[in-house]
């Protein structure tokens, strides 16, 4: 998504545009629903029994909530060989409302952020006997089995509300679940530090815990909170960066389950699950090394069970890769010529997605 109020879906693998559409008003967030997490359904047959892809969430800058699926109508016209500028189709084509774009919140503040929730899963154990002539062993096999795909999303706005938008797989409707005032704007003496310019209670980023049971929601009154989606009750509050808290992600893998935040404050702090369910500080990463002024705008936790590497992006265009485990930094680099504004680690592939304001989305393979 961009300013210009266009959403385009890329090609991973060609690079090349394939569907494009306009909201003619600027884009803040996207989440497309993921259709499944094995590699083999990640491609195009990745559409339902009707031939239609998954919905992708688009939020606006004016408070509008939109579902939107890509269909033939919106695929991308390969520039003629007359074009001067490969851009020239993307910047000018008109496109037309249909049923394949709907609105869901027509709310008064900005859409920030979107998150759907993880895919429910199911465990089961096996028992495995091998015999040889001396010998007979049997092991235990645990099968992990897809039970359903996330019908929930996370929805975070300008003035700290927090919204859980749910979704019908068979009549591909939406509808709200809850809605709960996560953040509220601060009433104490203006704070004039970069990020409280106004004493906003912004939710600049939003997750799922791993089990979907708990969403963490990350402001610009500096704060982490931690909400039950059933009871939509605050549960925990995680304190410790002096400005904004400017992204959040949660995951599990074999050491334990991990939270970790960043801000402008440009520290990254890490929570760890203890055996009481709390989550306690387990180490605090930093960006200063750079010396240019700068924050730390995007982190993203590698996906999968045997992953334990943290990245985290800044507001002028660098990448930093931990892990979480040594405790080591293993990657930095300069990235974009801007503020990076977008990072995703996506499990299929291992790659690191980032967009910026210099109009560039990078593809990075750090195996």
């Amino acid at each position: 998504g961009d300013f210009g109020g266009q959403v385009i879906v890329w090609n991973v693998e060609s690079h090349a545009p394939v569907f494009i559409t306009s909201f003619f008003v600027p884009v803040r967030s996207v989440a497309w629903r993921p259709s499944s997490p094995s590699p083999s359904a990640a491609s195009a047959t990745s559409a339902d029994g009707r031939g239609l892809l998954e919905p992708i969430l688009v939020g606006l800058v004016d408070g509008s909530l939109y579902a939107w699926t890509p269909t033939d109508n919106d695929k991308f016209t390969p520039p003629s060989s007359s074009s001067n500028s490969s851009n020239k189709d993307i910047n000018n084509k008109q496109v037309t409302d249909d049923h394949h774009r709907t609105l869901l919140l027509n709310r008064t503040e900005g859409i920030t952020s979107i998150v759907w929730e993880h895919y429910s899963t199911s465990t089961s154990t096996s028992t495995s006997t091998s015999t040889s002539t001396s010998t007979s062993t049997s092991t235990q096999i645990s099968n992990t089995q897809i039970t359903r795909g996330p019908v929930r999303a996370a929805v975070g706005s300008v003035d700290g509300t927090l919204v859980v938008v749910k979704y019908d797989e068979h009549t591909r409707h939406f509808g709200l679940q809850t809605e709960t005032q996560a953040h509220a704007p601060s009433d104490a003496p203006q704070n004039l530090s970069f990020g409280s310019l106004h004493k906003y209670a912004e939710i600049w980023s939003l997750c799922w815990s791993p089990d979907n049971k708990f969403i963490a929601t990350a402001s610009e009154d500096q704060k982490t909170r931690i909400w039950e989606v059933d009871t939509g009750e605050m549960v925990e509050e995680l304190t410790g960066h002096t400005s904004a808290v400017t992204c959040v992600d949660w995951r599990e893998n074999l050491n334990g389950q991990y939270l970790c935040t960043c801000g402008d404050d440009m520290k990254i702090m890490v929570w760890k699950k203890a055996e009481d369910g709390k989550l306690n500080l387990d180490h605090v990463f930093e960006t200063k090394e750079i010396t240019d002024w700068h924050t730390a705008t995007y982190l993203a936790l590698e996906r999968g069970p045997t992953s334990s590497r943290l990245a985290c992006v800044t507001q002028n265009g660098w990448i930093f890769v931990w892990d979480l485990i040594t405790k080591k930094k293993l990657h930095t680099k300069r990235l974009h010529l801007g503020s990076i504004e977008g990072l995703k680690w996506d499990i299929n592939s291992g790659l690191i997605a980032t967009c910026a304001s210099d109009c560039v989305v990078n593809l990075l393979d750090i195996s």
